[in-house]
């Protein structure tokens, strides 16, 4: 009998183990928001700064987070017209000008521009 409670135990155990790494292995590969408290810039022109990089005004941009690291997620295309999502790591980021209008963003942009 008391060889039947400790394998039963062992097993119990060793499937708790396996539950718990799994959760863990999801956890780490989810992508999601970063928050529902973060800020909706989706509709929004955005100038992203950061040290000694430039992309200009962008559109849509998103946050979302892999695990527990948070990006900001920006939409670009080259030149021949093809279209991707560029991730920054949040902590690459010092600042973001947000702007309701594409003209007021531009006008900035042209101000204030490294190029």
């Amino acid at each position: 009998m008391k060889r039947f409670i400790a394998t039963a135990v062992f097993a119990i155990s060793v499937l708790g183990i396996g539950v718990f790494v799994a959760s863990t292995k999801a956890q780490t590969t989810s992508i999601a928001p970063v928050s529902s408290s973060e800020p909706n810039l989706k509709g929004k022109f955005v100038i992203i700064e950061k040290e000694n990089w430039y992309i200009g005004v962008k559109e849509n941009v998103r946050f979302a987070s892999v695990g527990n690291k948070d990006f900001i997620v920006v939409p670009m295309s080259h030149k021949d017209g093809e279209s991707y999502d560029h991730w920054m790591g949040l902590e690459k980021i010092s600042g973001l000008k947000v702007f309701e209008k594409m003209e007021d963003a531009i006008a900035h942009d042209k101000k204030t521009s490294p190029r």
